[in-house]
């Protein structure tokens, strides 16, 4: 049998996990699956703390359900230790050293990070699930192919998904020990603007360890999670595209306009952006319609995963704010929201919703106390109100000290604040 001494180096057998700040709501949302049979799945963009939660959480299955540490198996395929990719037979070897060294009893629950360097690990999975031996799976992944093309019919019906994103602006204030009603609330909300919020970053104190930590963090995103999973030969063609799209975060993007700007065919950044989408560094939010056609045929409105990636890989000498406060309030809609969309026609909508059937309009604008600004974001909302009957509409602002009284109006740190 091989020596697999490495595993204890990612698990509690023998020691006490330290397990940084909880992000209790993740930690929640496994618990509500934790008894089903089901394989959970955690995907979400590289480095946005998947791996730290499932530590946490096995942390907490310990502390609240009893569980002992020898009944979890940690194994961590993002780690230097396996030569990419992984033969599916791995799995079961490291699974079945586990079970004759560690000897478990009862139940195991086994966690499976960064799932994707494993070439075919769905088949391995659906083996062990159709078996129904006591073991319950939790796996995470840097690309939303662990639902897509052959995952999505292989292990159909037998998974429930969690998507995990960079610290929310809350969890930011979190991470910094600054309860929500201080003074320095303004002064956060510059910080988490432009570093954005992966928790690492969050946490690293010195401005210049913070962009090399970012900058890090992007080239590993498109060379892993785009360049070698899609195996895109175009490299410089794509980084070029890539790094439009962080330029532009928020803007209203064609692959017509692009093709001018970056001297590509149209198919190749459609397929570079959807790329992007898959790997979770970008959102790509289409026109709101009822027919698909128009969806597929307007442009799109591209926003980055993260603030501080695009401040940091983007070209722009100033900090557009408005864009910027665009791009928090459209990660927070997409933590709540599975569609997402903008809507333009002699006016423009920043976001629309539609959950079961229900339209909720939303604008942003950092003050409402130019009366111009206030008068042109409100003629929107009413007019795409009518056009979609939309239920609510919400004109988010960062500033109102004129204090006007519109029930429309909503802080917009209170809504970042809200759930």
């Amino acid at each position: 049998m091989e020596n697999y001494d490495y595993l204890e180096k990612w698990n509690f057998w023998n020691q006490e996990p330290d397990v940084g700040v909880v992000r209790s709501n993740y930690i929640q949302q496994i618990g509500s699956f934790f008894a089903m049979p089901e394989i959970v799945v955690l995907t979400g963009v590289r480095r946005s703390g998947k791996s730290t939660i499932l530590t946490q959480f096995i942390k907490h299955a310990h502390t609240f359900y009893n569980i002992p540490y020898q009944n979890f198996l940690y194994i961590n395929f993002d780690d230097p230790s396996f030569n990419l990719p992984v033969k599916p037979g791995e799995i079961t070897k490291i699974i079945e050293y586990y079970r004759t060294t560690i000897k478990p009893k009862g139940k195991i629950y086994i966690m499976l990070d960064e799932v994707q360097e494993v070439k075919s690990w769905e088949r391995v999975l659906l083996m062990y699930y159709e078996q129904k031996q006591n073991i319950k799976f939790i796996v995470t992944g840097s690309n939303s192919a662990l639902y897509d093309n052959k995952q999505s019919t292989f292990l159909s019906g037998r998974t429930v998904g969690i998507q995990v994103s960079p610290l929310d602006f809350g969890e930011f204030l979190m991470f910094k020990n600054i309860d929500k009603g201080s003074p320095d609330i303004q002064t956060m909300l510059d910080e988490y603007i432009q570093y954005g919020g992966f928790p690492r970053v969050v946490l690293e104190t010195i401005p210049r360890s913070k962009i090399a930590i970012l900058s890090s963090y992007y080239n590993t995103i498109l060379e892993r999670d785009v360049i070698q999973r899609y195996d895109v030969r175009k490299d410089a063609e794509l980084r070029n595209t890539a790094r439009y799209l962080m330029s532009n975060s928020g803007g209203v993007t064609s692959s017509t306009n692009m093709e001018r700007f970056l001297n590509l065919a149209p198919a190749s950044i459609l397929s570079f952006m959807d790329y992007m989408r898959r790997s979770f560094l970008v959102t790509i939010n289409s026109l709101f319609s009822y027919s698909v056609k128009q969806q597929i045929y307007n442009p799109s409105k591209v926003y980055c995963v993260d603030t501080g990636l695009a401040n940091n890989a983007g070209f722009n000498f100033t900090l557009n704010k408005g864009l910027m406060l665009e791009s928090l309030v459209n990660n927070k809609l997409y933590k709540t929201n599975r569609e997402v969309y903008y809507w333009k026609n002699s006016t423009e909508i920043d976001f629309v919703t539609n959950t079961r059937g229900e339209v909720n309009l939303y604008n942003v604008t950092t003050t409402v106390d130019d009366d111009k600004v206030f008068e042109r974001e409100i003629k929107s909302l009413e007019e795409g109100a009518e056009k979609l009957k939309a239920k609510n509409t919400f004109l988010l602002t960062l500033y109102n000290q004129t204090k006007r009284k519109d029930p429309r109006i909503v802080n917009l740190l209170d809504f970042l604040l809200a759930g």
